[in-house]
């Protein structure tokens, strides 16, 4: 009879995968401290012994801040090599995250700040060293090449360096030239670009594309010119789109006429999902109607013009709208939204009287329940006002609501009794809502 109180926890790689994803990169991506620990966590228990090995590899390596990690398997495993190695810098100013601060000196970007956290970072990295294979012919034909493939294999998001990459990326062309094009990530779903200045365009870095790539993220600069803007923007979306055909997420961090529409027609016909950072206005919002295949959108929105005429939305089925009580209004009037069954709206506070927001929210309700009554799901929620950044100055404040309103529930949500087809409601008011529910007798 065996004991089964004697097995050890490696035994159990059911139980250790569910303990190493709370160590998971992407659940702490809003805290560079909190992801650095993490990946360093998950590389501590992937050596400490054979039953920790895999699953917490399987963690480790889902998710890549960048591709270096995959040139430094190949130069590891024999299959490439540095062609020079540059001096290693001991410095306690050296940078532990990829990503760039934001420095602030009275408001205004630090500039000199910035620029001299660039040139640490390519130093700490080697950003200048030249990787290149060193086996000769096919390098699936080495004998460590299943190993890389193990890891590569449990790649699903990267995030690359397009313009002005590490010289390594050089490597991946080569790879790809010297295995017939194969797909070096055979299980990547989602790429992300991350910018680190925008003097010129990597081209090695599409090489780690892979056809099964559905979700995109570009986080561009907004402060490029727009020539310049363009045709980088025709680079990374021509290249990233014919490698990947089956795109069908997409995350903006600038709005759609930053991209034009001939160049968003061309690319995003297929997109089905588009979520966008900044807020939009009706120019954007003319944009997205003019893509065929959009079934969810999540956008913020500031109207600072009402469209004259209805924009329509045939295919959209989920609609997530950010912005005032009256912006959401406005734009529920004005959309044709006829195969919609989700909608998800946040409205933010600002510093106008309670009893006029109230009457916002009430609008809303009414707008929702008069055009779109056909909904199944509905979700509200309220938060704090988006304070908008200003180029070269300090941010207006945006002061909170400055009393409360008195009122009775049902003279808000009153509306939302004519949707028939609701399904799922859930509604959080913000606390100026003083609302009671008084029983009917």
């Amino acid at each position: 009879m065996n004991n089964t109180f004697s097995r050890s926890l490696a035994d159990l790689p059911d139980i250790l995968h569910e303990v190493f994803s709370f160590l998971d990169p992407d659940i702490h991506l809003s805290d560079d401290n909190a992801v650095y620990e993490s990946r360093r966590s998950l590389a501590i228990a992937a050596r400490a012994c054979r039953g920790f090995s895999t699953p917490a590899l399987r963690v480790l390596w889902r998710q890549l801040p960048d591709d270096q990690p995959l040139a430094d398997l190949l130069c590891t495993l024999g299959v490439a090599a540095r062609r020079h190695e540059t001096e290693t810098r001991h410095d306690e100013r050296k940078p532990a995250r990829h990503r760039l601060p934001t420095y602030k000196v009275r408001g205004h970007p630090d500039f000199v700040g910035i620029e001299a956290y660039k040139i640490l970072w390519k130093q700490s990295r080697g950003y200048d060293v030249i990787y290149s294979l060193i086996c000769s012919g096919d390098p699936r034909a080495h004998p460590h090449w299943a190993r890389f493939v193990e890891y590569a294999s449990r790649v699903r998001a990267i995030t690359l360096f397009a313009f002005d990459g590490p010289k390594w990326c050089g490597l991946w062309d080569e790879l790809r030239s010297a295995t017939n094009c194969a797909a070096v990530l055979p299980m990547l779903q989602s790429v992300s670009f991350c910018s680190i200045s925008e003097r010129s365009v990597n081209l090695g870095t599409f090489a780690l594309i892979s056809p099964t790539v559905h979700r995109l993220h570009l986080p561009f600069e907004s402060r490029w010119s727009s020539p310049q803007r363009h045709e980088m923007l025709c680079t990374i979306f021509s290249r990233t789109f014919l490698a990947a055909p089956i795109v069908a997420e997409l995350r903006l961090a600038l709005p759609p006429s930053r991209f034009g529409l001939a160049l968003l027609q061309t690319h995003c016909s297929r997109v089905s999902h588009i979520e966008v950072d900044p807020q939009l206005d009706v120019q954007d919002l003319g944009m997205l109607a003019q893509l065929p295949a959009l079934r969810s959108l999540s956008i913020s929105i500031s109207l600072l013009a009402y469209p004259s005429c209805s924009l329509t939305f045939r295919s959209l089925t989920t609609l997530k709208v950010a912005g005032s009580w009256s912006d959401i209004s406005a734009l529920l009037e004005t959309l044709r939204l006829p195969s919609m069954h989700t909608l998800s709206l946040m409205a933010h506070e600002n510093g106008k009287p309670a009893a006029e927001l109230a009457e916002g929210a009430a609008q809303c309700f009414r707008t929702i329940a008069s055009r779109h009554g056909s909904i199944t799901s509905l979700s509200v929620f309220t938060t704090s006002p988006v304070r908008p950044w200003v180029s070269g100055c300090v941010p207006p404040r945006i002061p909170a609501v400055p009393d409360r309103f008195e009122g009775k529930l049902m003279d808000i949500v009153y509306p939302l009794l004519s949707l028939h087809a609701l399904r799922h409601l859930s509604v959080t008011l913000p606390t100026y809502l003083r609302l009671t529910c008084v029983a009917s007798d």
